[in-house]
């Protein structure tokens, strides 16, 4: 169902208890963003690591806890795009890349990306919600924040790039993401929404980290024998029927030998007993793209192709 929902610093963003003076940014973050995006400026020139760390800490909000609003709504294909749906592909998506869902990039600069919370709520008007939502947000930053405010003039959650199209973030920051791909159609359940700055009703919320479609973790004898193991809860993802999948694992495509048709092997392995289902990767690639004990988000995008990463 398309709604709205919030990114926060806490379970609860009923107070503002919580808040954090700085932002806590990863240093490697930018090392991979700047990697990613070899074009990326600042102010037209090609930034230091610093001096783009300093320029991203000065939209941090230190008397805020939420740090995105967004929304998922029914899209141009009138294919509904559920919150879940639009969180869960924001997560997979890596910083520099444009796709799937790469707004708020700013957030997959933070050290506690994981440890965030996410609260939702089903909404009729999503887009008019999110619209108006921020709008408030940015009407209640108290005058120390908007002050201090890299932008003075469109003070707005760390995470959010724009209110409209009409009203963006004037960040000084070019060529910040790149290799556009096809949307992502991920997975997964999160939490509901309420606001300090809303009347909405106060549900339980949950992890970002919690709830994704993810496989077992991928052990030193999946890797030697070419398999990652898909959980019950992930199958829901999958046919219930062997097949021919097309899978791409964090970035290659997974090809098994003699296969033409870009596609490898799917076992659901139903039982009974159940047990959990194999997708075949040449050991080889799976040896080099995933580490032992290693547990991936999977994704599926519009094409069918499943994205493990």
């Amino acid at each position: 169902m398309p709604g709205v929902y919030i990114v926060s610093i806490t379970r609860s963003v009923s107070s503002l208890a919580g808040t954090l003076s700085r932002a806590p940014l990863l240093a490697s973050a930018f090392d991979e963003w700047i990697e990613a995006c070899p074009d990326l400026t600042l102010d037209g020139m090609t930034p230091a690591r610093s001096q783009l760390m300093d320029r991203v800490a000065k939209f941090w909000i230190p008397d805020e806890v939420i740090l995105y609003i967004g929304a998922a709504s029914i899209k141009a294909s009138n294919r509904v795009s559920t919150v879940s749906e639009r969180v869960c592909a924001y997560y997979s998506t890596k910083i520099g890349k444009s796709s799937p869902h790469s707004g708020g990039y700013f957030l997959k600069l933070l050290s506690d990306l994981s440890a965030l919370w996410v609260h939702y709520a089903p909404c009729v008007s999503p887009i008019t919600a999110e619209t108006a939502m921020l709008e408030y947000f940015a009407a209640h930053v108290s005058e120390s924040s908007a002050a201090a405010f890299h932008d003075t003039t469109r003070p707005m959650p760390f995470g959010n790039l724009e209110i409209t199209k009409r009203i963006r973030k004037q960040h000084g920051i070019g060529n910040a993401r790149r290799k556009k791909r096809k949307k992502g159609k991920p997975f997964g359940n999160v939490g509901p929404i309420t606001s300090p700055h809303s009347p909405w009703q106060h549900q339980s919320a949950t992890s970002l980290s919690a709830k994704l479609y993810r496989t077992q973790r991928v052990t030193a004898k999946d890797r030697e024998h070419g398999q990652i193991r898909i959980p019950a809860t992930t199958k829901a993802l999958f046919s219930t029927e062997k097949a021919k999948i097309s899978v791409m694992l964090r970035g290659q495509q997974v090809l098994l030998r003699g296969e033409h048709s870009g596609k490898t092997s799917w076992d659901p392995r139903m039982g009974p007993p159940e047990r959990s289902g194999i997708v075949r990767v040449p050991s080889t690639q799976l040896s080099a793209l995933v580490d032992d004990n290693e547990s991936l988000n999977v994704s599926v995008d519009d094409s069918g192709t499943y994205i493990i990463a």
